[in-house]
């Protein structure tokens, strides 16, 4: 028993496909861009980037308390003079 093939569907089939593979094609378009980014491929990836940014942070931090903490006494004496002085005005 022969099975009749019917071309009408033979097309569909092959529109199918032809989609079907322009979409996979897009697909790992994207995936190998995304890889790229990953990876670094030459260039910084993300993780280096990442690493990169950490370390700014640490240093900007570190920077900030340099100068933060010294201010902090004067900050205080500051209060305490003027709580004096309202104190000793007061009476």
């Amino acid at each position: 028993m022969t099975i009749p093939t019917n071309d009408y569907n033979r097309d569909m089939c092959d529109l199918r496909h032809l989609h079907l593979a322009d979409t996979l094609a897009r697909i790992d378009e994207r995936l190998e861009r995304i890889e790229t980014t990953l990876g670094g491929n030459g260039a910084p990836g993300v993780a280096r980037r990442l690493e990169r940014m950490e370390t700014l942070v640490t240093r900007y931090e570190t920077l900030a308390w340099r100068v933060i903490a010294p201010l902090i006494p004067l900050a205080l004496a500051a209060l305490v003079t003027g709580a004096a002085v309202l104190l000793h005005r007061a009476q």
